[in-house]
């Protein structure tokens, strides 16, 4: 059985660390969720407030946030995870939202983040998230606009480490700070759920045992990604994670993925053509980015895919989201436990099922 998720950090690991750039200054916290739900409140988002999200976005993480107290407006994207600029720019004029999340959606590049002119005005009324959860970041690329200009990503959704960044601009007149207090018994529930998910997981994956991997990435995961991000307020991340995180050779990472996606693209040309499956637009800069390489398929071929991947541990992501209606994404999992072997074997599953 394949897992989804890397077992181990040490291949992710080097013994030179890396410096965030003086034009930056980043927070940590417990968990991208965390982030939101400390930041809110600094940027003086009040309840009742419009926040506008890509129609990808999970249930869970919208009735979270309505929760919370804010209100949730959707733009659509399309099988490239884009929306057009017009769309927006006609959705954002209506309703003037407080906050605007942009989605690298499986670590696309939003078409939108390139176009300065929108950015802009979006900046002149609204908080800008560009939500970074699915990217590993090297925050010497980081490009900030002036004003309320943020990135956050999810470290455990790309890494084996939890928690999650914020980046502003060290220019930018926002004062923001990290939670003094944690709920600790949250906290504590979180990082336990996720220790044990990742113990479990590398003994299952070092000992070949099926069962167990199963164990760790459906009931231990599980249990984490309901309780993280539920907490009323944001909590901090461990300052011992910070400080891993600085060793993590990105470049080592980008260039292994690169190869892999560059392995899919060759592997999935004979289903190509079928008229029921899309392969996005992914532009050669994004490949080290992807947080895996993204296939889509209409229903009811989805379906049918969906099963045939299930006993390797494969699976349709963002089931939930309104973006999913009529069609199912694949997320074919990168990352140094991915052989080719498993790669070919996750296509033949997939050619077989078309």
């Amino acid at each position: 059985m394949i897992s989804y998720y890397t077992p181990h950090l040490l291949p992710f690991l080097t013994t030179v660390g890396l410096k965030v750039p003086s034009r930056l200054k980043r927070l940590f916290y417990l968990s991208w969720e965390d982030a939101l739900w400390d930041l809110l409140p600094q940027l003086e988002i009040k309840r009742g407030d419009t926040i506008l999200l890509p129609n990808f976005y999970c249930q869970d993480v919208i009735n979270n946030i309505k929760t919370h107290g804010y209100k949730v407006a959707l733009y659509p994207l399309d099988d490239n995870f884009q929306v057009s600029e017009t769309k927006l720019l006609s959705i954002y004029n209506k309703i003037i939202p407080s906050i605007v999340i942009l989605f690298h959606a499986c670590g696309i590049t939003s078409s939108i983040s390139q176009n300065q002119v929108i950015l802009k005005h979006i900046l002149t009324k609204s908080v800008l998230i560009e939500d970074s959860v699915h990217r590993v970041i090297d925050s010497s690329k980081i490009k900030l606009l002036q004003g309320r200009h943020l990135v956050i990503d999810s470290l455990r959704k790309n890494i084996p480490l939890p928690g999650s960044f914020v980046y502003f601009s060290s220019d930018s007149k926002m004062v923001l700070a990290i939670p003094h207090t944690n709920s600790v018994s949250y906290s504590l529930k979180v990082m336990i759920y996720y220790g044990l998910y990742r113990i479990v997981l590398a003994t299952g994956v070092s000992l070949h045992l099926k069962s167990v991997i199963k164990f760790a990435h459906h009931t231990i995961l599980g249990l984490h990604d309901e309780l993280v991000g539920d907490s009323i307020t944001g909590n901090s991340g461990s300052p011992w994670i910070s400080w891993i995180h600085k060793y993590i050779n990105i470049s080592k990472v980008r260039s292994h993925k690169i190869n892999q996606v560059l392995a899919y693209q060759k592997l999935l040309q004979p289903i190509i053509a079928n008229p029921k499956i899309k392969i996005p637009n992914i532009n050669r800069r994004d490949f080290g980015e992807l947080h895996a390489f993204p296939v889509i398929v209409l229903t009811p071929l989805s379906d049918k895919i969906e099963s045939a991947l299930l006993p390797i541990n494969v699976w349709a992501k963002f089931t939930d989201s309104q973006w999913s209606k009529g069609r199912k994404a694949f997320f074919l999992p990168l990352g140094f436990h991915i052989t080719l072997y498993d790669q070919q074997l996750i296509v033949k599953s997939i050619i077989e099922s078309c």
